[in-house]
């Protein structure tokens, strides 16, 4: 025999050892009440509250089922955390304690609960065109800017006959310590006095281990201005 709501418990206080009686109705209430969660069917969010949960006011884990997609969930639902929409197959649970509504994302979710995602720079986040869908993307580093290097620099970028070396590509430390190298051992080429119609012994060229002194010899070394010079005389 099925029982109803109506009926009546017999039960004997401990507090007292008096007998009382409880209905099915408030016992059912009061489990329901407590910190368990309560299935109690679907609900349409585009739609005010009043009429669609049972029972109502809710109880505390009262939980439903969201019939259709929600775009902009009608403000008679107050939602934790000012959540505005929710898809087909979400879930809701009242929470006695904070007065609203828990969206659980349900079955037409592709992912967790992440709302939204922040970039910082170098790092950009562009979601105009599809918000559940972000592209992120990050700068390329310039003089002034920090972010990303375009590529890394090959032998080829750096070499000297090399006509339009990249104003993109990084050196790295390979390439710059094999040219600390050069310079270091003294291989940085030959230079030597010549050319036509020169001073012969003019100039003074040291090459210490690629530390190139170059100077002008005292005997052909002219200081003189020669428009101040005085005319000649005699």
């Amino acid at each position: 025999m099925a029982l109803n709501s109506t009926d009546l418990f017999v039960i004997q206080s401990q507090a007292d050892s008096k007998l009382y009686k409880l209905s099915l109705n408030d016992l059912s209430a009061s489990i329901e009440g407590g910190s368990g969660i309560n299935f109690r069917g679907s609900v349409d969010l585009l739609v005010a509250m009043t009429g669609q949960i049972n029972p109502d006011p809710a109880l505390n884990g009262d939980m439903y089922l969201v019939e259709q997609d929600a775009a902009t969930i009608n403000a008679s639902w107050t939602m934790a955390g000012g959540v505005t929409s929710a898809v087909k197959n979400d879930r809701i649970i009242w929470d006695q304690n904070d007065a609203n509504w828990l969206l659980i994302p349900g079955g037409d979710h592709t992912g967790g609960t992440l709302v939204d995602i922040v970039g910082t720079d170098p790092i950009q986040v562009d979601s105009a065109s599809d918000p559940t869908i972000p592209v992120i993307s990050i700068d390329q580093a310039t003089t002034t800017e920090k972010g990303a290097v375009a590529r890394l620099a090959t032998a080829a970028d750096v070499v000297a006959t090399n006509a339009t070396p990249s104003s993109t590509a990084v050196v790295t430390a390979d390439l710059l310590n094999a040219t600390n190298k050069a310079i270091e051992n003294g291989v940085v080429g030959s230079i030597t006095e010549g050319g036509t119609d020169i001073v012969a012994g003019a100039l003074d060229i040291d090459n210490d281990d690629g530390d190139v002194t170059i100077g002008i010899n005292a005997e052909t070394f002219c200081p003189f201005d020669f428009d101040s010079l005085p005319d000649i005389t005699a």
